[in-house]
């Protein structure tokens, strides 16, 4: 998205969600709401899928409203402007690498892989920026 003059990108909102402590943990075959505002976000079996925003499924990490490569400092603003598709196959789910997620609710996360286990399960960092409404 380009900018034209005396326009500007839209502001960073707040993180609505911000890295914990501990990691989210994303099982093969199992998916997750980023917009969830409930105090521990939990992963659902992906036959659960409706509402969820990441799949982590046969060693590839899909994204219904799409996932865009990133880095790890990666900002609302850079997430805003990303190239997305929708999904991430297994060569690029190394420790380090680094995403842009939108979804479903218009909202924007970066998503951070701490570790992937033989493509059974990521280990994540997560924030989440949380539109104004």
């Amino acid at each position: 998205m380009t900018w034209g003059p005396g326009q500007q990108p839209p502001q960073e909102p707040q993180p609505g969600r911000k890295p914990m402590h501990q990691p989210i943990v994303l099982t093969g075959g199992y998916a997750l709401d980023l917009d969830s505002s409930d105090p521990l976000w939990v992963t659902k079996p992906t036959k659960d899928y409706s509402g969820q925003d990441l799949e982590y499924s046969s060693g590839y990490l899909y994204a219904d409203w799409h996932v865009a490569p990133a880095t790890a400092k990666a900002t609302f603003e850079d997430c805003v402007r990303a190239g997305y598709h929708s999904y991430v196959n297994s060569n690029y789910l190394v420790t380090g690498a680094a995403f842009c997620v939108k979804t479903s609710d218009g909202n924007y996360a970066r998503i951070v892989v701490r570790d992937n286990q033989e493509s059974q399960q990521l280990t994540l960092d997560v924030v989440v920026w949380k539109m104004p409404s």
